[in-house]
């Protein structure tokens, strides 16, 4: 297995992972979240090299949905849309992913094996642990935002106007589903009595992914920073 840094997804084997689940429908990646968490978490005996850069990917995809946040620090991070019913199920897969993530760091573990000696395996047990308690973070990390502030009018507005777009998008049809399961879920959230959490957040980021990535119509670049003011950053087509 190439392995270019310590990231939990920086080897072929995560990246292989990310690829399979992104052919996945969204309300099928969650399925194929928990089974590789299951996987690891459950069977250590069986926990080979590949399994464990697999389960190290899978939480830090948990991480992702529970935070709201992108990892920036890689390119190979994905950014597709996973669809968790609610908070409840959102405890649950932190804590199947940390004891996931017990087995993978247990000494005589395969990822042990693979690091030993390594000049930078400090460096992977650092990675895995900070991502191991920032699961057990009910806050998750120190920059999450916090969609109170978000006005509702502009959340809706963006949710309306990628609605309205239709082939002016330029999405392929399965990505024009997801990308409207997705604007249904916010426009719920947004009339919700108490608006705004991290799904919400983590739903809109996958929104502008699909808009940055996937589409090439003729109003994506606009409404990718639409959904960039929302979340309040510069991350879109006409700002970078």
């Amino acid at each position: 297995m190439a392995i270019w840094n310590v990231g939990p997804f920086d080897n072929d084997d995560a990246v292989s992972w990310c690829d399979r689940v992104e052919e996945l429908s969204a309300d099928q990646r969650a399925g194929e979240l928990r089974r590789t968490l299951i996987a690891a978490a459950d069977d250590p005996t069986r926990l080979s090299d590949p399994m464990a850069a697999e389960a190290v990917a899978a939480a830090a995809v948990v991480l992702w949905i529970h935070t709201g946040l992108v990892d920036e620090k890689t390119p190979y991070a994905p950014r597709f849309p996973i669809d968790v019913a609610d908070d409840n199920d959102t405890s649950a897969l932190r804590e199947l992913a940390r004891r996931a993530l017990r087995v993978v760091m247990a000494d005589g573990s395969p990822w042990r094996a693979r690091w030993a000696g390594d000049i930078e395996e400090d460096l992977a047990i650092e990675a895995i642990t900070e991502l191991y308690r920032a699961l057990g973070s009910e806050e998750g990390t120190a920059s999450r935002r916090d969609l109170d502030g978000v006005a509702r009018e502009e959340t809706l507005n963006l949710c309306r106007a990628v609605r309205d777009a239709g082939p002016l998008l330029g999405l392929p049809e399965r990505a024009r589903s997801e990308i409207l399961l997705l604007v249904e879920a916010v426009e719920r959230s947004a009339m919700a009595p108490s608006f705004g959490s991290a799904e919400t957040l983590a739903q809109v980021r996958a929104i502008r992914y699909l808009l940055v990535e996937v589409a090439d119509g003729p109003v994506a670049a606009l409404l990718a920073d639409a959904a960039s003011r929302v979340l309040g950053d510069d991350i879109g087509r006409l700002f970078s």
